[in-house]
């Protein structure tokens, strides 16, 4: 009858002929009596005590991919552990990054920013023409045509306002209307040609104006309007083409309006419309009064 006593779990006795038994060392267990040797922890398991029934496993954000280890390994930056026992930690995805050790997750890209990159321990402002106006973005989208940012960081992208405009994707500005042109619009991907009897002697103009009573304008896409010629009156805005004066009246000025068209006086005469004068009568001929409303008064 044997009068040996077997070794208590949590230590071994490898020899024979031993007056005691040892306690199992940091990174490794025994959780049964009677064993000649202690088992080395597995992988996603450590224990840095002495004597040990079995290996804690690993808590979440943090691994060990190695056996008989008596600590696990906090996961590092750009990388995360989710789950307890981890042998190895993960790669954060791209739109997420971790900026710490030890993390059970990765945490999103705020608006604005992005990470194209796995195990990223940072995001990335979005760039000027771009935007992000969602959390986790891996990429920021580009900015409309008719929008534009010269800031980075955006989560959108403003509008062209009035007088401005763009017409490509991905930019940093708008454009100012050239002279001659406008647009009244917000968002506009160009601008428009003032149309005959109005102009815009500015850039970024919202609208074209109206030429004034004096003056015309008979072609699109002006910065400026003419005086009606002699002979011609205007009298009211926006003219593409100015007005005769009514046969028996004459104006020799530039930019008259309806009444400065003048009537012929008794020894003149004028039988056309649009005239600058009254040529005097010729021999042989002659006008009394003046010439009103188509005949002779």
């Amino acid at each position: 009858l044997s009068l040996c006593h077997n070794c208590e779990v949590g230590r071994s006795q490898p020899g024979n002929a031993k007056t005691t038994c040892t306690d199992c060392a940091t990174g490794r267990y025994n959780g049964l009596p009677k064993r000649a040797t202690c088992f080395a922890c597995a992988a996603g398991k450590a224990v840095n005590t002495t004597g040990n029934t079995a290996c804690p496993e690993c808590v979440k954000g943090t691994s060990q991919p190695g056996t008989g280890e008596e600590a696990c390994l906090q996961c590092a930056t750009g990388k995360y552990a989710p789950a307890t026992n981890a042998k190895d930690c993960l790669l954060c995805n791209s739109g997420t990054f971790a900026n710490v050790t030890g993390l059970s997750g990765c945490m999103d890209c705020a608006k604005g920013r992005y990470q194209s990159a796995n195990s990223k321990s940072s995001c990335i402002n979005c760039a000027i023409g771009t935007f992000g106006n969602a959390f986790g973005l891996p990429v920021c989208e580009l900015c409309a045509a008719g929008r534009a940012t010269n800031t980075t960081g955006n989560t959108e992208c403003p509008v062209c306002v009035q007088g401005r405009f763009q017409a490509s994707v991905g930019k940093g500005l708008c454009k100012d209307c050239a002279v001659g042109e406008s647009t009244p619009s917000t968002e506009a991907l160009g601008c428009t040609d003032c149309i005959p009897g109005r102009f815009a002697n500015v850039t970024g103009s919202k609208g074209c104006l109206e030429c004034d009573a004096r003056t015309f304008q008979d072609q699109p896409g002006k910065t400026g309007c003419d005086l009606c010629p002699a002979g011609k009156h205007g009298g009211v805005k926006a003219l593409e083409v100015c007005f005769d004066c009514a046969k028996g009246t004459a104006t020799p000025n530039n930019g008259s309006l309806t009444c400065t068209c003048v009537d012929c006086v008794a020894g003149t005469s004028q039988g056309a419309t649009g005239q600058p004068t009254c040529p005097s009568c010729t021999e042989g001929t002659y006008t009394s009064g003046r010439y009103r409303g188509g005949s002779w008064h």
